[in-house]
């Protein structure tokens, strides 16, 4: 059984039919055999129900503001399928919605956790076009890559060969494209696991904090979560931010020092 996991994604009533063809889009491309929705919405909002035909459907909702603990237990349950297709925007993927990602991360069933629609409530018709065209495993290959309308999936690049690798093994890997991206620490620091001449470690700082919050909400500390992210064009008074908090966790033996290199190549 395949599941579609979505948080928060629908808030508006006017969004169903783009959303229920997205999804579609979706679903008949990455799955082959039954396949369930779990959906986690806002109170009153409604799902198109003639899915309801062709898929099990659970809907969850919540009221606002969030709550993590309303429906935690709902998530939970839904992570322990073999892969978990989370189709959300990337302002969903912010700071209200870690809580969701970190209770995610404490299965022990190999999951994919993708925040694909980057761009879905930005350039919803190029984004819907490129879903309807492009096989799922493509638009795995594709996450920060330019695509046809010169935008961003994703921020983070892959190799075809890296990404295909990646699938064929049962890592916990979580994957939050849009913002953060969130992977098994052993993974993480695998020398080939990115294209590491174009990244750097981010958030040591949002690390740490995952590791604060991990504890806040009475989970297993998160010792094996790394951030990875490009710099961009940081300011080079934040990536000593990120030096320092590097060292900090090193000292800790939060993270081995050896991974400086990859982190900071330069």
């Amino acid at each position: 059984m395949c599941r579609l996991l979505s948080v928060g994604v629908i808030t508006q009533t006017s969004k169903q039919d783009y959303l229920r063809i997205l999804w579609e889009a979706l679903i008949r491309q990455s799955c082959i055999g039954p396949f369930e929705i779990i959906l986690f919405s806002e109170e009153g909002v409604t799902w198109p129900r003639e899915l309801e035909k062709r898929y099990t459907v659970q809907q969850f909702t919540y009221k606002k503001p969030f709550n993590i603990g309303s429906i935690r237990n709902d998530i939970l349950k839904a992570a322990k399928s073999k892969y978990l297709l989370f189709v959300d925007d990337d302002i969903a993927i912010g700071p209200r919605h870690l809580e969701i990602l970190l209770s995610i991360t404490q299965t022990r069933h190999p999951a994919i956790l993708s925040g694909l629609s980057y761009h879905a409530f930005r350039k919803p018709k190029e984004f819907l076009q490129l879903y309807l065209r492009t096989p799922w495993k493509q638009l795995i290959e594709m996450l920060g890559r330019r695509d046809s309308y010169s935008q961003r999936i994703g921020r983070y690049r892959y190799s075809s060969s890296e990404v295909k690798n990646k699938m064929t093994k049962n890592y916990r890997w979580l994957g939050v494209i849009g913002r953060n991206m969130m992977v098994d620490r052993e993974v993480a620091l695998l020398s080939q696991f990115m294209e590491m001449e174009t990244m750097g470690f981010e958030d040591v700082e949002f690390a740490y904090r995952q590791q604060r919050l991990g504890r806040k909400i009475m989970l297993p500390n998160i010792v094996n979560l790394a951030c990875l992210h490009v710099f961009h064009d940081a300011a080079e008074s934040k990536i000593q931010d990120y030096a320092q908090t590097f060292d900090a966790l090193v000292a800790t033996r939060r993270l081995p020092c050896s991974s400086r290199k990859w982190f900071f190549p330069n």
